[in-house]
Parts: C-alpha cells; sequence; structure tokens
C-alpha cells in the first residue's frame, strides 16, 4: 500500500513472493506481504487521523501496527476505528505519541486499548522537558515514560545529563533498564542529583561500580521499609550497610515465618495420632523442623517458609515407644503425602511402617501416593 502525493489517494501492491518485481517507489516495500485491503473503508477513515504526516503515506499507523501485530497493514482499519473513538472522546494522545516518535509506546496504548490522557499537544499527554524527549522516543515503551514522568515530578526534575547517567548505569547494553530500582529509591524520598552523586561517589571511593552499588543500595532501602527500621540514606560502607540489614531482615523475617508456622501447627494438630507401633508426632516450632533435619540430615528446615505461607506441612512419623528420636519426616501438600524421607533422604521401606501411615491418611482423608 502506499499513498500517491499529487493525486492524495492510497493504491495497494499485492504480490506474492520476494520475487515479484514492484514499481521503483514500491521496492521499499519489497519483503512485506499485504493482504486484500479495503481501500475506500480506509480513505474514508484516514482523513480522521489528523495528527499524522501525510507526505509520509501515514507511516506512523504503519509503525504502530507492525509493532503491535508484527505484520504489516493487514488489519489498521482495526487501529484507525481506535483512533476514530478516541477522537469522539475528545482524546488524540495515541497520535501525538506515535508523531513524536514512541511508536512502542503508541503500540501499547493500542495493544492495551487505553488512553489516560487529552490533549492537543504532546505536552498535554507526555510531561516531560521537550530536551528529555528527544532523547528516549526512540526506546521507551508506554511503562517507562510514565517512569520517567514519577521521576521528573518526585525526583527533582529529568535533564539530558541525567537521562545519560541512567543510560551508562548499563553500559548502553539494555537503555534505562534500571528505572525501576531508581523509581523505588525515589519513592522512598530521594532526589536525583543527590542520588546519582552518590553512585558515583560509591565508585569513586568505595570501588562499587554504579550499577552495583544501585542494586546494593535499592536492596537495603526496601529491607529497612519492610522492618520498619531507620538506615542511613547514603551510608559511608554501602556493602556493610547492606550486610547488617540483612541480618536484621532475616531475624526479623524469621520470627514472622515462626508465628506463622505455629499457627499452621495448631490448624492441624487434628493430625497427630499415636498407634501401637508408630506415631505421627507434630512439631512444636521451628526449631523442632531444625532438629529433626539435623539429626537426620536433610533438608526439611528449609521447607519453613512453605509451611509458613501454607504451600506444605510436615508431621514426623516416630516409632511409639520412643517419640522423642526422629525416624522419618513427612511432607503433606493439598493433602496428599508427597514425600517420606529418614536418614540421608532414605525412602521408607518398611512394610508396616507404610500400613501404618495408610491407615493414618484414610483416617485424615490423606492420600498416599509416594510409598
Amino acid at each position: 500500500m502506499d499513498y500517491h502525493y499529487d493525486k492524495k489517494e492510497f493504491y495497494c501492491n499485492i504480490y506474492r513472493d520476494k520475487k515479484s518485481h514492484p514499481p521503483k517507489h514500491l521496492l521499499k516495500y519489497r519483503d512485506r506481504y499485504f493482504t486484500k485491503i479495503n481501500d475506500n473503508n480506509i480513505k474514508e477513515k484516514i482523513s480522521k487521523c489528523v495528527y499524522f504526516y501525510e507526505r509520509t503515506g501515514f507511516k506512523e499507523l504503519d509503525d504502530i501496527y507492525r509493532n503491535h501485530y508484527g505484520m504489516r497493514w493487514g488489519g489498521v482499519e482495526e487501529l484507525i476505528d481506535f483512533i476514530e473513538y478516541y477522537h469522539v472522546h475528545g482524546n488524540r494522545e495515541i497520535e501525538l505519541i506515535a508523531k513524536a516518535g514512541f511508536t512502542r509506546a503508541s503500540a501499547d496504548v493500542f495493544r492495551s486499548k487505553t488512553s489516560l490522557r487529552k490533549g492537543t499537544r504532546l505536552g498535554d499527554v507526555i510531561k516531560l522537558p521537550k530536551s528529555v524527549i528527544k532523547l528516549i522516543k526512540d526506546d521507551c515503551d508506554y511503562k517507562q515514560i510514565k517512569a520517567l514522568e514519577f521521576l521528573h515530578e518526585k525526583g527533582g526534575g529529568l535533564t539530558p545529563e541525567k537521562i545519560a547517567f541512567m543510560e551508562r548505569l548499563d553500559g548502553y547494553h539494555r537503555r534505562l533498564h534500571l528505572l525501576p530500582q531508581i523509581k523505588e529509591l525515589v519513592n522512598q524520598g530521594y532526589k536525583l542529583t543527590e542520588l546519582f552523586n552518590y553512585l558515583e561517589r560509591a565508585d569513586v571511593y568505595q570501588a562499587i561500580e554504579p550499577a552495583a552499588a544501585l542494586m546494593i543500595l535499592s536492596d537495603y532501602v526496601n529491607m529497612a521499609a519492610a522492618s520498619e527500621v531507620p538506615y542511613d540514606k547514603f551510608p559511608n560502607s554501602l556493602k556493610k550497610a547492606h550486610d547488617l540489614m540483612l541480618r536484621r531482615y532475616k531475624y526479623i523475617e524469621n520470627e514472622v515465618y515462626s508465628k506463622q508456622v505455629l499457627k499452621k501447627i495448631k490448624e492441624n494438630k487434628h493430625l497427630s495420632y499415636e498407634g501401637e507401633e508408630y506415631s505421627i508426632i507434630l512439631p512444636k516450632d521451628t526449631a523442632d523442623l531444625v532438629r529433626e533435619g539435623n539429626t537426620l540430615h536433610h533438608c526439611v528446615a528449609s521447607y519453613i517458609k512453605r509451611i509458613s505461607i501454607g504451600v506444605s506441612f510436615i508431621v514426623f512419623l516416630r516409632k511409639t515407644i520412643d517419640k522423642d528420636k526422629p525416624f522419618y519426616t513427612i511432607e503433606i501438600r493439598d493433602n496428599r503425602v508427597v514425600q517420606v524421607r529418614g536418614y540421608a533422604n532414605k525412602k521408607l521401606a518398611n512394610p508396616k511402617a507404610k500400613e501404618f501411615l495408610k491407615h493414618w491418611g484414610r483416617k485424615n482423608n490423606i492420600d498416599i501416593v509416594t510409598i
């Protein structure tokens, strides 16, 4: 499909493979594969796309549709209908950002079938300085634009120099991919200028590259916020501050898990059962799980988090005459026994113990699928 500038009309060239020879003015479409297009409908509707360039043959429409569907023009009428719908509601965001060169972002708007801002100028729909817009338009998707707007509003303003610094954080390999970490820190009260200055100082005085320093600082601040403890915004030894915070965070996290595990033990107390030869014992607390793992040399202690969030539950198979001595450990998941492990992860082989477990399972409506 092409646009005839003199006659101001559209015409379509359809060909099947790369061996065909379209006219010279269509050579730029050599690798495109067209389907039949209703020229009259497009011609009638496309005049409403007032912010696109006639001189480019409305190339912006092609770019949006290709970005969204990975093809050219076959369903462009759907895109035009979408634009027309928002014209009726006084919203021309998709046209403005596409005309400005934000083809990825405009495709995102089309993909989500939503548009958030009304306006007749680019400045109405993208709240960023023109000098910044020129630098980012080829790479940014809609989510990144929103993140940059947040940084501009809350982080003390964006400048071309700050954009260049953000790009240098990853050595230009993936532009602006560290935006989420920067946004989190700005959300915690950091300003961009002081943050970037600190990252440069960390590089010079602490031998931590800016990108690595950003990740460590973000982790450090997030742990402090989650633990509800004060922290130094710009620690002189970032790694040390991070490691100390991590130790404290793990302690607090373990406290939370311990409380949740105790709750789960209380909820599952009906699983406890005593037989003549074997018994099912519930752990008393997280320390009991650690002791079980240490004695039997397996990794049941690593299941504490799973127990706390309700993914799994652990019970102990013991000999009735010696209930305090670890024998076998049982994992229950979705009302099924999925693991029975003894010393060094040894599987259960004792026929009497197996029969006891089957009886216990029937009594508690638990499937025994692993023995």
